[in-house]
C-alpha cells in the first residue's frame, strides 16, 4: 500500500527538479496519485523561480542539472529559505563524492534513481512536514525574483551589482542616523523621503523583510532614527546582503 502525505486534505507542495522530462514524469505521476501537490522544474534557475512563487516544503533534486549541481542548489535553498525545505537528492550518480556533497548541503536523504515508488513515498512520509510546520518562505520577495535574475541575464557584473546595492543602502542608513541626530524640524521632515528611498532600494532586490520594516517606520517616523530601529534596519539589511551574495555567487555568469 502506498504511503500518502501527512495531510491528504491539504496536499503538501513538492518540487521535482530534473532536466530529463521522462525522469520528471516517472517521479511526478506516482506522487500525484499518492496525494502530493507536485510541480517540476528542468533547471536550477527554474527551481529558484518556482520556489519564489510557491512555498514548496519538499524538494526532490537531481545532481547533474544543466546550470549547476543539485547539491549546490540544495545548499542555496537550505541557506536562503526560512524555515528550509526538506531536500532529497534523487540521482543516478552513485559516487561517494556526490553523497558527501548532498549531506554537506543539508539534504535529508540521498536516493539512487530509479528509486522504487513505495520506498520513495515511505521516505517522504518520514521526512515530510509534520502538523503545525510553517511553509518555507523566501527571504527575497516573490514578485522580484524574475527581475532579480533578469538583472544578471542582461550582463550586469554580479559582484558590482550587489556591492552597489550595499553601498546605496549603507548611505541611506547613514542619512537616517544623521537626520535623527540633527533633531531639527527640517531634519524630521526629511526622514519620510529618506525612508521612501530606502524602501525603493529594498524593492529592487525584493527584500521583503526590509521593505516591511521601512513601511512601518514610515507610518511612525518618530521611531525611524532611534538606535533600536536603526539597529534593526542594519541587521535586516545585512541578512539581505548575505542572501544576495549567496545567489550572486551561485548563478553562473552569462555569455
Amino acid at each position: 500500500m502506498l504511503t500518502v502525505p501527512p495531510t491528504a486534505s491539504q496536499p503538501t507542495p513538492l518540487l521535482v527538479v530534473d532536466d530529463g522530462k521522462t525522469e520528471r514524469l516517472a517521479v511526478t505521476i506516482p506522487l500525484q496519485k499518492a496525494g502530493w501537490q507536485v510541480a517540476s522544474a528542468a533547471s536550477a534557475r527554474a527551481a529558484l523561480l518556482a520556489m519564489a512563487r510557491t512555498p514548496f516544503e519538499v524538494l526532490l533534486v537531481d545532481q547533474h542539472l544543466p546550470d549547476c549541481l543539485g547539491s549546490d542548489l540544495i545548499a542555496l535553498m537550505v541557506r536562503e529559505w526560512q524555515p528550509p525545505p526538506r531536500a532529497i537528492l534523487l540521482s543516478a550518480d552513485r559516487s561517494a563524492r556526490t553523497r558527501a556533497a548532498a549531506n554537506r548541503a543539508g539534504a535529508c536523504a540521498v536516493l539512487t534513481k530509479p528509486e522504487p515508488t513505495e520506498r520513495l513515498l515511505s521516505l517522504l512520509a518520514e521526512h515530510g512536514p509534520v502538523a503545525g510546520d510553517a511553509p518555507a518562505t523566501p527571504l527575497l520577495a516573490e514578485a522580484q525574483a524574475q527581475d532579480f535574475l533578469t538583472g544578471f541575464q542582461i550582463g550586469q557584473e554580479r559582484a558590482q551589482w550587489v556591492t552597489r546595492w550595499e553601498q546605496e543602502v549603507a548611505s541611506q542608513l547613514a542619512e537616517l542616523r544623521e537626520l535623527h541626530t540633527l533633531g531639527s524640524a527640517a531634519a524630521h521632515h526629511s526622514i519620510k523621503p529618506a525612508l521612501h528611498r530606502l524602501r525603493g532600494s529594498a524593492a529592487v532586490v525584493g527584500a521583503g523583510r526590509l521593505g516591511r520594516l521601512v513601511s512601518t517606520l514610515e507610518n511612525d517616523s518618530d521611531r525611524a532614527g532611534e538606535p533600536a530601529s536603526l539597529e534593526a534596519l542594519l541587521k535586516i539589511a545585512a541578512d539581505t546582503s548575505v542572501a544576495l551574495w549567496a545567489r550572486a555567487k551561485f548563478l553562473p555568469p552569462q555569455n
